[in-house]
């Protein structure tokens, strides 16, 4: 069930797609057209500035059937619509996400789940941290990925539960979608 979360880990923080764009000028002569001599550089700084998709960048991700089993992601109240959208409404981050979410689903043939509670300051994220601590040392394999709140989640990082990034296979962070400060 690691690798499934580690797989899937990685997939779900791909970005839908990253498009590079540049703007080529050209000189033109009197009559709106491009010199002989100014052809050849055209074409050269066409053909180096391409539009870069995401299509264009390999995942590395290995091709898997997971036999339709349920990846579950552990949030925190309030936060479910960022990772799970319920429906295309032509906002562009929520499409996007509603997009990722179904190619992931269908890639790797998942189905996948949100477990929400409240996970505030005080009582409440203590509560959450001792589930998430009690689940996984019970090994009920309730969770495969955790959203937790980045003020609160350090307790859980102290008890040695949590998988280090660095010992995840597949996970690159020299890929674009990885923030290089983070």
């Amino acid at each position: 069930m690691k690798k499934l979360a580690a797989v899937l880990l990685a997939a779900l923080l791909l970005t839908s797609s990253f498009v590079g764009c540049s703007e080529t000028e050209t000189d033109t002569n009197a009559e709106g057209t491009v010199s002989a001599a100014d052809e050849g550089t055209v074409a050269a700084e066409e053909e180096t500035e391409t539009e870069t998709t995401r299509a264009d960048i390999p995942d590395n991700l290995p091709e898997k059937d997971y036999e339709g089993r349920t990846f579950t992601l552990l949030t925190r109240d309030g936060y479910g619509d960022k990772f799970q959208p319920e429906e295309l409404t032509g906002e562009a981050v929520n499409d996007a996400i509603h997009e990722r979410n179904t190619k992931i689903s269908e890639r790797y043939n998942i189905e996948m789940t949100y477990v929400s509670s409240a996970c505030e300051w005080g009582t409440q994220s203590t509560q959450w941290n001792n589930e998430l601590y009690n689940s996984v040392m019970a090994g009920d394999g309730a969770y495969d990925l955790v959203a937790g709140y980045a003020s609160t989640i350090p307790e859980v990082v102290t008890k040695n539960i949590l998988l280090n990034w660095k010992e995840i296979p597949n996970i690159d962070l020299t890929q674009p979608w990885w923030s290089e400060r983070a």
